[in-house]
């Protein structure tokens, strides 16, 4: 069985291991990819009365650096959060070069 912190360090693993082999070779350990400042856009957020706590920062903030080793983006930030009848969505804004 799984421990909770086990699922926790999968997570937040800079290299997802649900990426399948045909696509690893996507992921560049040299990203060069400019990410807004997710603390800083955190702290406005939430002086405006919209927080994802603390825990939620820091899963967004590791994703958006996965995000950006996957993509293979120039530039990324976090946009926002859709609520859905069946899930929720969390957007990201990013720009690829080709």
């Amino acid at each position: 069985m799984i421990s909770a912190l086990d699922k926790l360090r999968a997570l937040l693993s800079e290299t997802p291991e649900y990426i399948q082999d045909d696509d690893r070779n996507l992921v560049s350990e040299d990203v060069k990819c400019d990410i807004a400042d997710f603390p800083a856009q955190a702290v406005l957020l939430e002086q405006a009365g919209i927080g994802f706590g603390e825990e939620r920062n820091i899963i967004i903030q590791k994703s958006i650096r996965r995000l950006a080793k996957v993509s293979g983006a120039s530039q990324l930030k976090f946009f926002g959060k859709i609520f859905g009848s069946h899930a929720d969505y969390w957007i990201a804004q990013g720009t690829l070069n080709s």
